[in-house]
């Protein structure tokens, strides 16, 4: 079987992101990295935090709608992103700084 991005996508879109209601294509979740070497495919999911709850459960969600949609034989690699940046550690942020005092008046 020869593999095409539309098999792929179209897979893709029949998951729904339960933070919208939307299917990963509609929420623009799906990156333009979609790369497929054979029977193998990987991509990238974007998502609102780095830290956001469906994470998990759409990861697992994409890679069995592919092996439902398209074939129990491919292999899928998934990354993540997201559209904002981690936070940075405290101790990281001012490194040569001992303490900070927070001054108000008003």
């Amino acid at each position: 079987m020869t593999l095409y991005p539309k098999l792929i996508l179209d897979a893709l879109a029949t998951v729904r992101y339960p933070g919208t209601g939307k299917n990963l294509l509609e929420a623009e979740m799906v990156a333009d990295n979609l790369r497929i070497d054979g029977m193998a495919v990987s991509f990238s999911l974007i998502f609102e935090k780095p830290t956001d709850p469906f994470m998990k459960s759409m990861l697992k969600a994409a890679e069995t709608a592919i092996h439902t949609y398209v074939s129990p034989d491919v292999q899928v690699t998934i990354t993540t992103e997201s559209k904002q940046a981690a936070r940075p550690e405290v101790g990281k942020l001012l490194p040569q700084v001992k303490n900070i005092i927070g001054i108000s008046s008003g």
